[in-house]
This record gives C-alpha cells, structure tokens and sequence, in this order.
C-alpha cells in the first residue's frame, strides 16, 4: 500500500475508469490510500476479438480484458 497521504498517477487506456463509485472518465487523475477503481469498455462488434483496457496506478499495471464469442455455425 501507499503511505497516509500519498498519491500516485492513475492513467488508463482502452477504456475508462471510475474512482470511488464516481463519473467514467478516460482522463488521468491521482490516487490515495483507500480508494477503489473500476474499468469499463465497449466490446468489439466482431467475433471471437478481445477488448483491452490497462489501468496504471503508480506504474503498477493491469490489464482487464473481454472477448467476443465466436460465430454461431449453421444459421
């Protein structure tokens, strides 16, 4: 964890992301001890493609990914 009263960059992209239950934005902003983030991103129209949006706090990164089924065969 961080030290009370530090902060660290949080950049993302791929997608956007909420802190703390708050808006959707795609811009970068801070994080503190105790707080919580989501990601959101719209899947690919296409079959079996996978979506990717990366979250980066503090230089750690992960990556949260969805993908498409596959076709449907026989209709």
């Amino acid at each position: 964890g961080m030290d009370v009263g530090a902060s660290a960059t949080v950049t993302v992209t791929g997608g956007t992301y909420s802190k703390n239950s708050g808006a959707y934005t795609s811009a970068a902003g801070t994080a503190q001890n105790g707080d919580t983030f989501s990601v959101q991103h719209s899947s690919s129209g296409s079959n079996s493609t996978a979506t990717d949006t990366t979250l980066t706090i503090g230089g750690v990164s992960d990556t949260y990914t969805s993908t498409t089924t596959s076709a449907i065969s026989g209709r």
